[in-house]
């Protein structure tokens, strides 16, 4: 009954793969296209084994990246090599670190519950408020990041002070965010008390006025006796313009920006506090991190925080740290250090360790022999996303045993996770880092048409370094790929119209007059852009033949549905492709960006496309349309929305035109 179960879900593989499945080499690598049937070649892999005899008890591994899709493998074994369920160990990265540190301590250690993004962003968000309270240096090096780093003013292109006001140079931001967070009331460049006429057409204006002392403050950004001759006249001019009404005004000097904060970061308070003859009370410096309206840089700030902080969970990085960030180095260190150093304590407080931590501490384990590799295969599945950490535990499984087999399934087309640490060079260059490889291709896809497969390939082959494959898709549709110019319409009513078009054309070509129920999918490339909760439930209501999901494209990898609708396809830092800036320091941790210029956005942009069974919906702005839009509508064969509603209204009697046709504006 075994084998006869076995065979059974051989005799299912395609004449592809069944040959990559049946590879004994020690290491294969398959390049599933999008489609192709990459799990049933893994349970296919597992059939062979058994139906030769090739499998022995708890010899084989199989690796996801993900829970669920770890979960959903276990499910398939279940189901369709139930004799084999006991025997096969499927885990995750993460889990199997966990088995093998467990495996050689004795004990399951404690995972913490900061390797939980949220949990994670919330433990910084504390970290900061309490550092920023308790310790006045670093809430000096908040001040010194929102005065000084090129990556705050990254934010905006403008000098804005926490109180909100756009000041003219960096000396007055500073003096602006000390007299705010002193608490300490003023105006900046109010007009003076008294009309004095400075030009012909303007009055005098000074930089500063404090209404509870009375007095006027000037501010220079350079010495004393680094001021020009134009600027020693202009000062001559304040000067005897307060002499003459009997006005206070206190001159403020800097030296350099760098040297405001340098060494005694308590200097220029004390220097406020003093020459103002300020109240201990009032000048108390630190007393609370105030934010004010200008919020976003704190936001900003912490979204970096929270970026940063998990590149840097290894002590040995942070001799490093420093030279790779230049201006902002010392910065950057300052603020992150006594964060990393609040993590590590945490961890030690709790008894506890993190995912990469774990990966790392397995690593060693098997390394040093102290847990011994009981596999003779090891199954990857999603191989393109491996990191290189991931990597090295492979690499040292191997290397205690040499004679383990490899078996990795994967597609460097769908490679998107480079953000996360995927390294794509462990697919494209498999030889350097684990030796001599078999590969083998699957070509044909069982998702998609013809035109589709023809159109997405040639769409991500624009970057050559991409390998070279032929998928083929079965008749599908003629036009798969439509375009959806917007002008004033919004993403709500397009939805609407373009499911209207879906369940028009369900209904026109569903047989025997029955209704045909379909699958949506929503999509768009930031998840800020999705429909709201309650815009799904109005279509779900609307329209109950479909079934209807949503979400980013990096979310739905490995999902599929008969229609796709891509929102926002537009140009920007928020559009596809994204043109989002890197930043230094995570780019200094990443793997080595490729030359190819949106190289990974292609490749998302073929995993979108390639979600779609039947046709794909994509909506951009008329007037901003993105990079990938304007390449689709002058080299591939596509079909605009408003022409396929023109069409089908030229067909019928006027007062029977579709009415989604008004939301449109013909082209």
């Amino acid at each position: 009954m075994s084998l006869a179960r076995s065979q059974e879900v051989i005799a299912e593989l395609s004449e592809e793969q069944y040959v990559a499945a049946s590879s004994m080499v020690l290491s294969t690598l398959v390049l599933a296209g999008a489609g192709t049937g990459k799990t049933r070649t893994l349970i296919g892999r597992l059939a062979y084994l058994y139906q030769t005899g090739c499998f022995q008890q708890s010899s084989v591994l199989m690796l996801a990246f993900a829970r669920k899709a770890a979960a959903e493998m276990r499910e398939r074994i279940d189901h369709l090599l139930p004799m084999l369920c006991e025997d096969v160990q499927v885990s995750t990265f993460h889990s199997l670190g966990l088995y093998i540190v467990s495996e050689v301590q004795g004990r399951t250690p404690k995972l913490s519950e900061l390797s939980e993004t949220v949990a994670l962003e919330k433990f910084i968000r504390q970290c900061f408020f309490q550092l920023c309270a308790k310790e006045p240096s670093y809430l000096a090096a908040y001040f010194k990041w929102l005065s000084f780093s090129s990556i705050a003013r990254s934010a905006e292109p403008y000098l804005r002070s926490l109180n909100d006001e756009y000041v003219s140079n960096q000396a007055e931001l500073i003096c602006a965010n000390l007299l705010y967070q002193l608490d300490i009331d003023y105006f900046y460049q109010p007009h003076y008390a008294y009309q004095h006429q400075w030009h012909r057409y303007k009055s005098y204006r000074p930089g500063f006025y404090l209404p509870s002392e009375d007095i006027y403050l000037e501010v220079y950004e350079v010495a004393e006796d680094a001021l020009s001759a134009q600027q020693q006249e202009e000062r001559c001019r304040y000067l005897s313009i307060h002499e003459q009404y009997q006005t206070t005004c206190l001159e403020l000097f800097m030296t350099s920006t760098a040297e405001v904060f340098y060494e005694d970061s308590l200097d220029l308070f004390r220097s406020v506090q003093r020459r103002f003859r300020a109240t201990e009370r009032k000048c108390r410096p630190y007393r609370t991190l105030r934010l004010g309206r200008s919020a976003h840089h704190y936001e900003y700030l912490i979204e970096k925080l929270c970026e940063w902080l998990p590149l840097f969970k290894y002590e040995e990085y942070w001799p490093d740290l420093n030279p790779l960030l230049e201006e902002d180095g010392q910065l950057l260190n300052d603020l992150l250090e006594p964060l990393w150093l609040s993590y590590q304590r945490h961890l030690a407080a709790t008894g506890s360790i993190d995912f990469e931590k774990m990966i790392a501490l397995a690593t060693q384990y098997v390394h040093s022999g102290e847990y011994q590799v009981p596999w003779a295969e090891i199954m990857i599945d999603e191989f393109q996303d491996i990191s290189s950490h991931r990597a090295a535990l492979i690499q040292a499984i191997r290397k205690q045993q040499p004679s383990i087999r490899l078996f990795c399934v994967g597609d460097d087309w769908q490679a998107i996770y480079r953000f996360a640490g995927s390294d794509l060079r462990f697919t494209t260059e498999f030889e350097t880092f684990f030796g001599k490889v078999h590969r083998y291709a699957l070509s044909q896809t069982f998702r998609f048409g013809e035109v589709l497969s023809r159109e997405s390939s040639r769409f991500v082959l624009q970057n050559t370094q991409q390998s070279r494959k032929h998928l083929q898709g079965y008749q599908g549709h003629k036009y798969p790929l439509i375009l959806c110019p917007q002008e004033q319409m919004i993403d709500a009513d397009w939805v609407s119209s373009v499911l209207e078009l879906i369940q028009q054309d369900v209904e026109k070509f569903s047989e025997g007059g029955g209704r045909e129920r379909v699958t949506v999918l929503i999509l768009s490339r930031f998840h800020h852009f999705l429909p709201t909760p309650g815009a799904m439930r109005v279509w779900i209501d609307r329209f109950p033949m479909m079934e209807l999901q949503q979400g980013t494209v990096h979310g739905v990898k490995g999902n599929e549905a008969d229609y796709v609708l891509l929102l926002e396809m537009n140009r920007g830092e928020f559009g596809f492709p994204s043109e989002k800036k890197s930043d230094q320091l995570v780019e200094s941790f990443l793997p080595a960006a490729e030359a190819f210029d949106f190289a990974e956005e292609r490749r998302l942009f073929y995993v979108a496309l390639t979600r779609a069974r039947r046709q794909v919906y994509l909506a951009y702005s008329s007037i901003n349309a993105s990079a990938f839009i304007e390449e689709l509508a002058k080299d591939y064969s596509v079909l605009y929305f408003n022409d396929i509603i023109k069409t089908i209204n030229e067909s019928k009697p006027k007062r029977m035109r579709w009415r989604g046709l008004k939301f449109l504006k013909l082209r």
